[in-house]
């Protein structure tokens, strides 16, 4: 569109200037000298007047890696009898590779947690002695047969499971009689990018141990 443009204003220029010269006679040529002193070699100031600077084009990018992206198949809903006082549940988390760079499972690892209740005390950790690589749509880590039916059974993940070396856990203490819930969270990172779970724990009197699961990214 703008050469177009230009043309067009271009042709009307030399148009009014041919009509003008017809008119009037002839016309001086506007344009500088580049003839040197006496007619010999030209000036080499009046070329670079002459001339316009050429664009500068940007730098090429440099290529861009593709982003870490992962997703987590893990109980966040979970019932335990608050009678016992004290639980530690272990192998209900897988760790999947949803994207095109290759999942580091020796830097998965918790960032931090945290709970709403003062007096329960929780904590949630990862027993990791994993040192492979987890390439796209390949899962990995640790679950209990409970886990495994809520994960594994249900269809929530389908993708194969390549290793067994990253295993949740999770701590409860100082649990008192009763029924009450607990809203928990905890923030993995796995190659340095972080991804918060968040969980539901129901405390019942005499309660059988029951799991739900969901499966959550750091894209999402």
């Amino acid at each position: 569109m703008s050469l177009s443009l230009s043309g067009r204003r271009t042709a009307s220029w030399v148009t009014t200037c041919a009509v003008f010269a017809t008119a009037c006679g002839s016309v001086p040529d506007a344009s500088p000298d580049a003839s040197g002193p006496d007619g010999g070699a030209p000036d080499a100031r009046v070329l670079d007047a002459a001339m316009p600077d050429a664009p500068i084009l940007d730098a090429a990018p440099p290529d861009a890696s593709p982003p870490v992206a992962y997703e987590v198949a893990y109980v966040n809903e979970m019932t335990f009898d608050a009678d016992l006082g004290v639980v530690d549940v272990a192998s209900f988390g897988l760790l999947v590779n949803a994207g095109e760079l290759p999942l580091d499972l020796s830097t998965a690892k918790v960032l931090t947690f945290s709970d709403d209740n003062a007096t329960v005390g929780y904590e949630f950790s990862l027993d990791n002695d994993a040192d492979a690589q987890l390439h796209k749509g390949e899962a990995a880590g640790a679950l209990s047969p409970l886990a495994q039916q809520v994960i594994i059974s249900s269809g929530l993940v389908t993708e194969p499971v390549v290793d067994d070396s990253v295993a949740f856990r999770l701590n409860l203490t100082n649990i008192p009689t009763g029924n009450f819930d607990i809203t928990a969270r905890a923030v993995l990172s796995i190659n340095d990018a972080p991804l918060t779970l968040e969980f539901q724990i129901h405390l019942e009197s005499g309660a059988s141990t029951q799991f739900s699961a969901t499966r959550v990214g750091n894209f999402d």
